[in-house]
């Protein structure tokens, strides 16, 4: 039945009780007749029930039938290819994907191991014993990029063969933020912890991902810079990881979260392009805000590798 003959069904069934109303009686003031009078007046006969029940279990059949297109429906599947939602490399295109990028640093000047695939390395970075979520699948390598550079050339060939690319900076997240359920490519920012630049009369500092909060601090601290960063959502965490997941603390209230201590950042995209959200001066308002893209994204739009943040006086 179409939905359109439904429809008319319903309308159909809503005129007739709509006439029976109408040639009712005004009821009598006694009160029994009154309580019947009223039963009456609702207009609700076994047929006019029974068309009106009929009429919309046919429009709700009606509405589903075009909703359907009559094939069963897939949950995403990783190696199927007809599945509907994203599909992923296979597991060769992800060790074809790991050996290229081998070649590919090596040929740049790197003369260390940039990648591993080490079985206690794959599991310290997919599994968490403090974590929440813990999915059944681990990455299948896990890259130690040393500059931004190196992180383009992951990320340009992650894309060349649809490999998931899981951003890892303190590892400290309880809510699974580095699992890698499809496999892929696990970055670890471990060896870009650096303070790059200090700007003392500027307020800021520019820095590396994997530099935590507390050794920011201390090195301010021994720079007798008298600045300090108030962010503290905990002793373990790291730069990098606090812009992805916004993070607060108990300073929040006071100072604000994560998205108001960012000035600028330095983002590798998916297919490794390098972009920086805009200039390090604080007196520009020429641009979008692509700050408050990137921060608290959680790594599905890039990974940060750099970024200004600005100080605040003890």
């Amino acid at each position: 039945m179409s939905a359109n003959h439904a429809t008319r069904r319903l309308i159909g069934g809503w005129r007739r009780t709509f006439s029976a109303n109408a040639t009712l009686k005004r009821p009598s003031t006694g009160r029994a007749t009154n309580a019947v009078n009223s039963v009456q007046a609702l207009g609700w006969t076994g047929r006019s029930v029974f068309a009106l029940a009929a009429s919309a279990g046919v429009v709700g059949f009606g509405f589903a039938a075009l909703t359907l297109d009559g094939s069963p429906k897939r949950t995403a599947s990783l190696f199927d290819s007809e599945a509907p939602g994203p599909r992923y490399g296979s597991v060769k295109e992800m060790e074809t994907a790991v050996e290229e990028i081998r070649r590919e640093l090596e040929r740049l000047g790197e003369d260390e191991d940039v990648i591993s695939t080490n079985a206690d390395d794959l599991l310290a970075h997919g599994y968490s014993e403090w974590s929440t979520v813990n999915p059944d699948g681990l990455p299948v390598a896990v890259a130690y990029p040393r500059s931004t550079e190196q992180v383009s050339v992951i990320a340009r060939i992650c894309h060349k063969y649809h490999v998931p690319i899981i951003g890892y900076s303190g590892g400290s997240s309880l809510e699974g933020h580095f699992s890698a359920p499809y496999g892929g490519i696990s970055v670890d920012f471990a060896y870009m912890d650096k303070i790059i630049q200090l700007n003392k009369d500027d307020m800021d500092v520019v820095v590396q991902p994997s530099i935590g909060w507390q050794d920011l601090n201390t090195q301010l601290n021994q720079a007798n810079s008298g600045l300090f960063f108030p962010i503290d959502p905990g002793p373990s965490a790291k730069i990098g990881g606090m812009i992805g997941t916004n993070c607060s603390g108990t300073n929040a209230v006071r100072y604000g979260t994560m998205k108001d201590w960012v000035i600028n950042l330095t983002v590798v995209l998916a297919d490794g392009t390098i972009i920086k959200t805009r200039r390090r001066p604080r007196k520009s308002s020429a641009g979008y805000n692509l700050n408050g893209i990137f921060v608290g994204s959680e790594g599905t739009l890039g990974l940060v590798t750099e970024g200004v943040r600005p100080l605040f006086h003890r």
